[in-house]
């Protein structure tokens, strides 16, 4: 069924952070949640645009559900999943309770990080041909790994 197969997709992935939470002894906080499906539902439906795109006519032979979507409907989604992880992701660097927890009320400085990752992945995906798997996006591609690198290295400076 479209749709729902992203969303079953993506709640596997917030079962593993969750689980990941419990390891480490920490609550996950709701934005953490809102922040976590946002991103893999974000992914999810990037990946199946990337499927449509790399399979043409056979999508719908791969995986069934494939030929159920549309780039039109897919792209709409992606751009809705990327504007709002984007936006909890920025009220979450905003917030009070953030700043208090971390030490510091500059994690905002992070979002042009976050920013230029979301953008490289649409713009591979969109223009490259790329997006089926994110992992592999950030290690072929230097500007997507230079944004993870730079959100990390932010993170460590202003918390650390």
């Amino acid at each position: 069924m479209p749709v729902l197969d992203v969303v079953i997709i993506a709640a596997g992935f917030m079962l593993r952070l969750l689980a990941g939470t419990l390891g480490i002894g920490i609550a996950p906080s709701n934005w953490l949640i809102a922040c976590g499906f946002l991103l893999t539902l974000f992914l999810g439906f990037g990946k199946r645009r990337a499927e449509i795109a790399r399979l043409a006519e056979d999508a719908g032979r791969h995986r069934a559900v494939l030929q159920d979507y549309s780039v039109g409907f897919l792209d709409k989604a992606i751009m809705l999943c990327a504007a709002g992880m984007t936006v909890a992701y920025a009220a979450y660097t905003l917030s009070a309770d953030t700043a208090q927890l971390h030490g510091t009320g500059k994690l905002v400085l992070t979002l042009p990080w976050v920013l230029l990752g979301t953008s490289r992945y649409l713009y591979r995906l969109k223009r490259r041909g790329g997006g089926g798997d994110p992992a592999e996006e950030v290690l072929r591609d230097p500007v997507l790994a230079a944004s993870v690198a730079g959100w990390v290295g932010t993170v460590l400076w202003l918390i650390g």
